[in-house]
């Protein structure tokens, strides 16, 4: 993962690489001023979040910050009082993996991800159609998070096949036929995406 802030913006990029050829990108835009530091640590943070959406277990998170690294490792000191705040979201989100640990990386090894955080942070959003994009109107600590919710009267098409893939219900005579639809799609977090034919990741959207 990488945190990027200038001038024009601030935003994260994160690469999660597992199992079976997963390969998840993230572009991460920030709508509020924050240091390169503090992007690096809502990026160590965003990561750690979408292996756990993922269901990953042993996580290495490899980042170019060396002062993160220090941070989370124990080896530098954490002064400032807003760092500190994002440190302990970092540790407690660590504990919640069997195994997780943080390394150092140098800047062109990390290349791919500090694209992606700069892109993020200098292009404005929905210009990305290869990659998982959110945007954050608020930092992740310090504020409290509201959440907007939105009342459906009927099913969404794709219903179906998130209950299916959360659960494993659907009709008796249909379980073939849903079984190999669902092959082609994946869940992040709550959100369903359908699987592209050159990897980027086609999220399913309401008709609304």
């Amino acid at each position: 993962m990488d945190g990027s802030s200038n001038n024009k913006g601030a935003g994260a990029g994160i690469v999660l690489v597992g199992p079976g050829e997963l390969l998840v990108e993230q572009s991460l835009q920030f709508g509020f001023k924050t240091s390169n530091n503090q992007a690096e640590y809502k990026a160590l943070i965003a990561g750690l979040e979408l292996a756990q959406d993922m269901g990953a277990k042993v996580v290495i998170c490899k980042t170019d910050s060396q002062l993160t690294v220090g941070h989370i490792t124990g080896e530098f000191q954490v002064k400032d009082p807003l760092l500190l705040k994002y440190y302990h979201k970092v540790k407690t989100l660590m504990k919640t993996f069997s195994t997780a640990k943080v390394e150092h990386v140098r800047r062109e090894q990390n290349a791919p991800v500090d694209l992606l955080s700069k892109l993020a942070s200098t292009k404005k959003r929905s210009q990305h159609k290869s990659i998982v994009q959110q945007f954050l109107e608020s930092p992740s600590v310090g504020r409290e998070e509201s959440v907007c919710c939105i009342t459906q009267n009927s099913e969404e098409w794709f219903e179906p096949i998130k209950r299916y893939i959360t659960t494993g219900q659907c009709r008796e005579e249909d379980e073939l036929l849903m079984r190999m639809r669902c092959s082609r799609f994946m869940m992040v977090g709550s959100e369903l995406y359908r699987r592209g034919y050159a990897r980027p990741l086609l999220k399913c959207v309401t008709h609304e």
